[in-house]
């Protein structure tokens, strides 16, 4: 939290509601960096961790992703 706390100073982060997945109506608290650096960021992120869950990248090939990032 403290983390996001540091975030919020330099990026205002914008904190929504958003549908937890597809076809359910649970509400989950989402964050939205108002930076579009960091959603571009985000965004790769997202795309690594479902290529991890669809099996197109190894657990180790994730790791490997996140060490050397950027």
């Amino acid at each position: 939290m403290y983390t996001l706390f540091e975030v919020d100073e330099h990026c205002d982060i914008r904190i929504l509601d958003a549908v937890e997945e597809e076809g359910y109506s649970k509400k989950v608290p989402s964050v939205n960096f108002n930076s579009n650096l960091l959603d571009s960021f985000m965004k790769e992120w997202q795309l690594r961790k479902k290529d991890l869950a669809d099996g197109i990248i190894s657990k180790a090939e994730y790791m490997e992703w996140k060490v050397n990032w950027p």
